[in-house]
């Protein structure tokens, strides 16, 4: 898909291969994983799904209805085999909550939220803008560039730090304490 594209998915799905397919006998990688169902009444109608969404390798774990993960693993089988290797590091694994967890972590927990299957962290989070941090992250704000940008959020490691004195931010707001932590910074 795209670059900044929303899908259903219920978050960016970062860079998927670039613009699709010009052949209607193969998938459209910029579409088709919209049109797959996430509908449900229950969360055992759920299933989560591993979605590579750049080229780095970035896995973005989403909640689908049962019914489509046959359609979901032959998709995602076609489209991942699109994107080129681009030599960069991938950033770990996204939820659709917006959180970020490591490799290998078995936090990623499917839910029916609204009636829709997605995927969250069974970890306790907090909110940071669009972001869910988790308890060893703290809540990074970045506010500037061009004008009429909205803020950035991101969730950075604590490394064993508990509060501000310990990040040792240089121009830049901190408050707060142990997992409430939030960094603030503007463009100069």
């Amino acid at each position: 898909m795209n670059a900044g594209s929303t899908s259903k998915a219920g978050g960016s799905t970062g860079g998927k291969n670039a613009g699709g397919t010009s052949n209607p006998d193969q998938p459209n990688c910029d579409t088709d994983f919209d049109g797959l169902d996430r509908s449900c009444t229950r969360v055992e109608d759920c299933v989560l799904v591993e979605h590579l969404i750049d080229c780095c390798g970035t896995i973005l774990i989403m909640g689908l209805n049962a019914s489509e993960h046959i359609a979901f693993n032959a998709l995602e089988q076609y489209c991942s085999a699109q994107f080129p290797a681009c030599g960069c590091a991938a950033q770990g694994i996204r939820l659709e909550d917006g959180s970020l967890i490591d490799f290998g972590s078995t936090a990623a927990q499917v839910e029916c939220a609204d009636e829709q299957c997605r995927s969250r962290n069974s970890n306790a989070t907090t909110s940071c803008g669009d972001k869910a941090c988790t308890a060893d992250q703290y809540c990074y704000e970045f506010v500037g560039g061009p004008a009429g940008s909205e803020p950035s959020y991101d969730c950075m490691p604590l490394n064993d730090c508990q509060d501000c004195d310990c990040l040792n931010v240089v121009g830049c707001q901190c408050s707060g304490a142990g997992s409430a932590i939030k960094v603030s910074c503007a463009a100069p």
